[in-house]
């Protein structure tokens, strides 16, 4: 059950690599019980958690703190568990366990190396293919269908699984497919660290039934949605455009053919919409 309940707004990308980044957060006990203490635990650029100690703010249920700065540019990631005095937890973000799901955000200088919104009237290099039984994937104007958006994030065209246009379509993937969306090459040679930021609105079974929407980079994946570690159901359904921040340096930086890919697997249980895909970067 849930005790406590947190509330954080989270930050947002700055160009201010030298810090501190400071934190504020709510935690409100929905039981006798009071809020005894919460932690915060943050890391930067994927390195080891470092566990902080928030303090209470003179303002009711309002805890304090700060990640010191990243020096020169990086990735900060960071979560909070919170305690009453009966030694109840609650985390935030939610996840299966504490650490699963984390904020995160940019310091740093930040260079745009390659962007497709999908509004020109050709593909611009994206392709796409058949690993098994369908290619469903379609480039234009999302109108509802099988738990699809009615607009793209921007513009007006998306990338997406079925778009549900015309008597043939319905918006959702078929039973056991395999298939793929890829991107044009992209030059990354000269490039250090590299971050995939895309909007997705992406629904899917859980993956213990075979379903599995991922992100691979020139194969290798980066991203996948979960899969249960029994039958418990955590089927992804978006029902708003969801932004992704993916740090691909291990897969890209340096490489002068990059390709993201963005695939769809689905077993023989339920079909659903799949992906959508919006403002590539």
């Amino acid at each position: 059950p849930v005790d406590i309940a947190l509330d954080h707004d989270p930050l947002g990308d700055t160009s201010d690599a030298g810090g501190p980044y400071l934190i504020e957060v709510t935690a409100t006990s929905l039981t006798s019980s009071p809020v005894a203490s919460v932690d915060m635990q943050y890391r930067t650029n994927g390195g080891t958690w470092t566990s902080s100690e928030l303090l209470a703010a003179n303002t009711a249920d309002t805890w304090v703190g700060s990640i010191p700065g990243v020096g020169t540019l990086g990735r900060v990631e960071y979560y909070f568990i919170a305690r009453d005095a009966d030694d109840n937890a609650e985390w935030s973000p939610e996840g299966w366990e504490p650490g699963d799901a984390a904020n995160g955000f940019e310091a740093g200088t930040q260079v745009q190396v390659f962007f497709d919104d999908f509004e020109t009237a050709g593909d611009n290099g994206w392709t796409h293919d058949m690993l098994a039984a369908a290619d469903d994937w379609q480039r234009g104007t999302p109108v509802g269908e099988g738990g699809d958006p009615t607009a793209a994030y921007s513009g007006n065209n998306v990338w997406a699984n079925d778009l549900g246009i015309g008597a043939a379509w319905n918006g959702k993937y078929p039973f056991n497919v395999d298939n793929a969306l890829h991107s044009p090459l992209i030059d990354l040679s000269a490039e250090g660290r590299v971050l995939l930021r895309f909007q997705r609105w992406l629904n899917t079974e859980d993956g213990y039934w075979g379903d599995i929407g991922s992100v691979e980079v020139d194969g290798s994946p980066v991203w996948a949605t979960p899969i249960a570690p029994s039958e418990i159901i955590t089927n992804t359904f978006d029902d708003e455009w969801v932004p992704m921040d993916l740090d691909i340096s291990t897969e890209a930086a340096g490489n002068a053919t990059a390709q993201i890919s963005f695939r769809m697997e689905s077993g023989s249980t339920e079909e659903y919409g799949g992906w959508n895909i919006d403002d590539v970067e």
